[in-house]
């Protein structure tokens, strides 16, 4: 029994020996030993050890207690052949005033044989200290307020956005408008009745019986050939006399309607070309003339004959 007890204690012994001779060292520090108060404290671990260790690090949240923790920053690591150096660091804070012990403590470790053994942080000692206080001002925060810097790219991204909103509203207001509103109707008037009025006004202008022949017998005939233009799609304001009548004959079958047309058209060449002053008697004629040539050539309602439809 004394022989087991013995062989377990250099067993231990052994075991302890070899954990004990792997090298491996840890030191705590901060960036300075004295801080404001609010202000953030770095607590830095830097660990050097054989490649063959691996250590189990402990959660400084819950092991430095008289510190306000803040955020656990990535690890550095560099490694040698055999060495290798890693650098842990922890953002703690403290706002109120104090001397701040910070506490020794073990962090656990195993080799590659699965022994295991402690490496013990040193201690450490922060002084926090009150901020300056200025009586004659008045009270403003620990920490200036942070400014968001301004940025003109979303402004811009805002402003193009409501740009587009309010020209869609405005082509869908506009489309509605035009969808409801009345549709307008051109009322497009006959020939004939244009010619009528027309040839009614120059009438009652009496030009011939105040002695201008010549400008009457120049705006009947431009009546009747501005008439043929629009019943007969023909350039009749364009054309000569002989080439007008070839024309009504191309489109207008009745001759009556040709041998009326050539008299009244050859009376007015008399007197707008060769200086011809006709009785009165032939400027009334003239009148008579236009209003039977339109009367005659006006487009045939359907319910005529279609006989008489044949001769348009």
């Amino acid at each position: 029994m004394v022989k087991i007890k013995y062989l377990l204690l250099l067993s231990f012994l052994a075991g302890f020996i070899s954990v004990s001779a792997q090298q491996i060292t840890v030191k705590a520090t901060t960036d300075t030993t004295k801080y404001k108060v609010g202000d953030y404290i770095t607590y830095k671990l830097e660990f050097a050890y054989d490649k063959n260790i691996k250590i189990n690090y402990p959660s400084l949240k819950d092991t430095i207690k008289n510190l306000d923790f803040i955020e656990e920053q990535n690890p550095e690591k560099h490694e040698s052949s055999i060495k290798v150096m890693e650098t842990h660091k922890y953002i703690f804070s403290k706002y109120d005033s104090s001397i701040v012990h910070i506490p020794s403590f073990k962090i656990l470790y195993t080799d590659n044989s699965n022994n295991q053994g402690f490496v013990t942080v040193n201690p450490l000692t922060i002084v926090i200290e009150k901020l300056p206080v200025d009586t004659t001002k008045d009270i403003m925060d620990v920490k200036p307020p942070v400014e968001i810097p301004f940025n003109w790219i979303w402004v811009i991204i805002i402003i193009g956005i409501a740009a587009i909103l309010a020209a869609a509203g405005y082509f869908i207001y506009d489309y509605n408008k035009k969808k409801n509103r009345p549709v307008e109707k051109t009322i497009i008037i006959p020939p004939d009745v244009v010619a009528y009025n027309e040839l009614q006004a120059l009438k009652e202008k009496e030009l011939w019986q105040r002695g201008k022949i010549k400008e009457y017998h120049s705006e009947i005939t431009g009546i009747i050939r501005k008439y043929f233009e629009a019943r007969f799609d023909f350039p009749a304001l364009e054309m000569t006399t002989g080439e007008v009548l070839q024309g009504l004959k191309n489109v207008f079958a009745k001759h009556e309607v040709i041998r009326l047309t050539e008299n009244f058209l050859n009376n007015a060449d008399l007197v707008k070309f060769a200086k011809f002053i006709p009785m009165s008697a032939i400027n009334e004629e003239m009148m008579e003339q236009a209003f039977e040539i339109v009367e005659l050539t006006k487009p045939i309602d359907i319910i005529e004959s279609k006989e008489e439809g044949n001769n348009v």
